[in-house]
């Protein structure tokens, strides 16, 4: 059996390096890469859209999986069998979570994860803000030449004031791409923008507010924008923060919410406070824990969200923060594994000095909180990061602060 492992070990290397090839200063396994994500990605942008696609998007997803499965099986290395056979553990669980919640994105994220193994991260960034920003283009064009349906929504409390999807399944949904594209794009430039970057970015956040009126992405988008001019500053203070304070800040913060939710009530003024502020979060995370218990390995939860076309009156439930969407649905196991990636990206980040990363990465940790984008590779790239080549992110903007290794 050992013989039979090592000969293909020694068939894999002969085939990476016959294929060892450059095309446009790609290698032929980014190459592979590149193709894989960048079909997962546009099949995941579409099933966000109102073209009527059926089941197109999911096949294309299986496609992209089997091309960076690939890669991964030719070119990432196999150091020790332990990490090989834990990765192959992973996968398991990822889709018995996926296969259990009906919700494949955990899985596919998985796969383009571990593909990434050696990619240059900056390459990841710009390819998915451009493909994004086409795609989101053509979808505005398409919904106002009635190629697709605009769908138009208010808020229902006697203000008239409308919501624009332009294209896309809901307002919010549209208001969270954006504040996604403009952190990575921020993030790919390091932080460091020009006045008409500047101008630029507060003009889109400008418009995504009259365009969609989600004052929780608006927010974070301007967050952004005050992060941006004091960069240098914020860093320093970083700095100054232990990674182990950073994580454990994290943690509290999950757990926090998880708990607001579970316990839950209309009676108590300040949970009712909490809820209205992040509009009726923790009332319907709530429900998520009346209707349905909390499993191991994920299950289906029924929800009927506001986006799409609806005909008719329909019971409204829908798990809006990524943190219990992804407790509830895809359960405990691939909760606490996702939960510990993000804390390990954190240290990653910190040790390696990796600024940009780590202040989008708590960005996204905050939208995730409102938003159940967290595992939605067409709005979320972050965790690709985690074996990818992040070296042109490294930032040594203020001396190091060794406690903080």
């Amino acid at each position: 059996m050992e013989n039979t492992f090592s000969h293909l070990l020694i068939l894999r290397e002969s085939w990476a390096k016959k294929l060892n090839f450059k095309i446009f200063n790609y290698t032929f396994d980014e190459i592979l890469y590149f193709i894989g994500f960048s079909l997962y990605l546009g099949a995941h942008f579409i099933t966000g859209t109102m073209f009527n696609t059926g089941a197109i998007p999911y096949k294309i997803f299986m496609a992209s999986a089997v091309i960076v499965g690939f890669k991964i099986i030719l070119y990432n290395p196999i150091k020790k069998n332990w990490t090989a056979a834990l990765c192959i553990l992973l996968m398991f669980i990822f889709h018995i979570s996926a296969s259990h919640s009906n919700l494949p994105d955990i899985f596919y994220y998985y796969i383009m994860i571990l593909g990434a193994f050696n990619v240059d991260y900056r390459k990841i960034v710009k390819l998915t803000i451009i493909e994004v920003a086409i795609g989101l283009l053509i979808t505005f064009i398409s919904a106002k030449m009635g190629t697709i349906i605009g769908l138009t929504y208010d808020r229902n409390n006697g203000s008239y004031n409308l919501r624009y999807a332009l294209g896309t399944i809901y307002p919010s949904d549209l208001a969270a791409r954006i504040f996604y594209m403009s952190t990575f794009y921020v993030m790919y430039r390091k932080f460091r923008l020009s006045i008409p970057e500047y101008l630029s970015l507060l003009l889109l956040t400008v418009w995504t507010y009259l365009v969609t009126i989600t004052k929780l992405d608006t927010i974070l988008m301007m967050l952004l924008i005050i992060t941006a001019v004091f960069y240098s500053k914020i860093v320093g203070i970083l700095e100054k923060i232990t990674y182990k304070a950073m994580i454990y800040a994290e943690l509290v913060a999950v757990a926090a919410i998880c708990l607001l939710s579970y316990f839950y009530t209309d009676s108590n003024p300040i949970l009712r406070a909490i809820n209205n502020i992040i509009t009726g979060r923790l009332y319907f995370a709530r429900e998520a824990f009346n209707r349905y218990n909390v499993t191991l390995y994920g299950q289906n939860v029924l929800q009927n969200g506001s986006g799409g076309i609806h005909h008719g009156s329909f019971d409204y439930f829908y798990i809006d923060c990524s943190y219990i969407r992804l407790l509830m649905m895809s359960g405990l196991v691939s909760f606490v594994i996702v939960i510990g990636l993000l804390a390990y990206l954190t240290y990653y980040f910190v040790k390696n000095k990796f600024y940009p990363l780590l202040i989008a990465l708590f960005l996204v940790f905050l939208s995730s909180f409102i938003d159940q984008h967290l595992l939605e590779i067409s709005y979320n790239i972050l965790l690709l990061s985690l074996f990818a080549n992040c070296s042109y992110f490294f930032d040594n903007i203020v001396p190091f602060n060794k406690s903080a290794e």
